[in-house]
């Protein structure tokens, strides 16, 4: 019983942490594609295992923003 209630005291305390983490993230992400738009680059995102379990459409997602450039 003591062992599960360390552990899941535990849990809860890295649980908040990854929340704060995750979402320090996505602050971090949104302010510097801001910076990068603003340098007329043109930011995308991908996880790596997106791009492991579907990279033809990482690669058709990247001719697409290549094509809206192009014809802009």
């Amino acid at each position: 019983y003591q062992y599960f209630l360390v552990f899941f005291q535990s849990s809860n305390l890295y649980k908040d942490y990854w929340i704060e983490k995750i979402q320090e993230n996505i602050d971090r992400d949104l302010k510097n594609d801001k910076l990068l738009r603003q340098m007329e680059w043109y930011p995308i995102h991908f996880w790596s295992n997106d791009v492991i379990k579907y990279c033809n459409q990482c690669v058709e997602e990247v001719i697409c923003l290549i094509d809206d450039i192009n014809n802009q």
